[in-house]
């Protein structure tokens, strides 16, 4: 298995023999502290991942950030910005120049360890899906060709979903017919749930991300990047083409009506999945009670001969008058007919909220 590649990038070389002290028995750790060596060396030794401090005096980190992207024509590696500072400024800057983590000075050796391997692991899932990518994009061109804007998320909003991962396949399938790349955050009662398109797991900057903009009203755009927070969603879309004002005012309209949409849709799939466990938990008592029932119903009749039986043979041997022994017969009577009629509204009314839970099993067959 190869070593993944850590190249680090910071004027000061105590730092830089800091992080290989850290690093170096777990990484192949390559060492600079001057930016001209650093990228005259990157396109040669194709590291995967670049601690890059945000505060040089030669160049600044953002600047240098989007020469090494522009180097990285696969986008194989990952940046991981190293500042003094940690403002939601720094953290809204990084991800626009494209990092994929931040790390604060003075740095923390735990704090290393576990950002440097959670980005490993985040690019190690991200190669996963290279192939993926380049065919979903593939369909995308051809899909745009086909389809008007309105057209697309009318189609998506048209169809019916089984379930929440369903639904969202279907979004990232419109917006890649848009040309969009994108993630989502999805809250319910559960916890929390990431998405991003095509690589399938959302990098650690980004799930950030979400949660700086949570509270930037509902459209949020910075740089090319723009957020559509609803209640239960987050839409995070990456590439807006500002370049082009009247697309991108188009887009703004129609992505606000498609999260709406996705959230209709996906509430509509919790409520339905709700109901579907009452209808069981609802189906599993009735068929407790009418078992009851039967079981009541034997027990009162044996119940009910015996009584007769006694009674019968109390006033035999009391010799009760022939008008008391039609009157003790007339009370166990009316006993018997009231504890059947009893027994009758009991089943009736199970068979009620039979009827019931048909209606529901039917309405969600709709």
């Amino acid at each position: 298995m190869l070593t993944t590649k850590v190249m680090v990038i910071d004027d000061e070389p105590g730092f830089c023999n800091f992080v290989n002290e850290v690093l170096k028995d777990s990484y192949d750790v390559l060492k600079y502290s001057q930016t001209e060596q650093a990228i005259s060396q990157y396109e040669k030794l194709k590291p995967d991942i670049v601690l890059l401090d945000i505060n040089m005096p030669d160049i600044n980190g953002y600047d240098l950030c989007r020469e090494i992207k522009a180097t990285d024509k696969e986008n194989e590696s990952s940046v991981i910005f190293i500042s003094g500072y940690e403002t939601d400024k720094e953290w809204l800057k990084s991800f626009e120049a494209g990092g994929d983590h931040f790390i604060a000075k003075p740095v923390n050796v735990d704090e290393l360890l576990y950002k440097v391997q959670s980005v490993a692991k985040y690019l190690e899932s991200k190669k996963t899906q290279v192939h993926l990518g380049k065919m979903a994009q593939q369909t995308a061109f051809s899909s745009m060709e086909e389809a008007s804007t309105y057209g697309i998320v009318l189609q998506f909003l048209k169809r019916d979903y089984m379930t929440q991962a369903e639904l969202t396949q279907a979004l990232f399938d419109a917006l890649r017919k848009l040309g969009l790349r994108a993630s989502m955050k999805i809250q319910h009662e559960e916890g929390v749930n990431f998405a991003c398109e095509g690589k399938g797991s959302c990098s650690p900057i980004e799930m950030e991300v979400f949660g700086l903009l949570e509270n930037h009203g509902r459209l949020y755009s910075f740089g090319s990047r723009m957020i559509i927070n609803d209640r239960e969603v987050s839409l995070l879309i990456k590439n807006m083409p500002i370049e082009d004002d009247f697309r991108t005012g188009l887009l703004r309209d129609v992505l606000a009506v498609a999260v709406e949409g996705f959230r209709s849709r996906m509430i509509e799939i919790w409520r339905k999945n709700a109901l579907q466990n009452v209808v069981v938990s609802v189906n599993d008592l009735l068929g407790d009670v009418s078992e009851k029932l039967n079981h009541f119903r034997g027990n009162t009749v044996k119940v009910m001969d015996n009584i007769h039986i006694d009674v019968s043979a109390a006033m035999k041997v009391h010799d009760f008058s022939e008008l008391q022994e039609e009157y003790f017969a007339s009370i166990v009577e009316e006993g018997m007919v009231e504890m059947v009629t009893a027994q009758e509204k009991g089943a009736e009314l199970t068979q009620k909220f039979g009827c019931i839970i048909q209606e529901v099993e039917k309405a969600l067959r709709l």
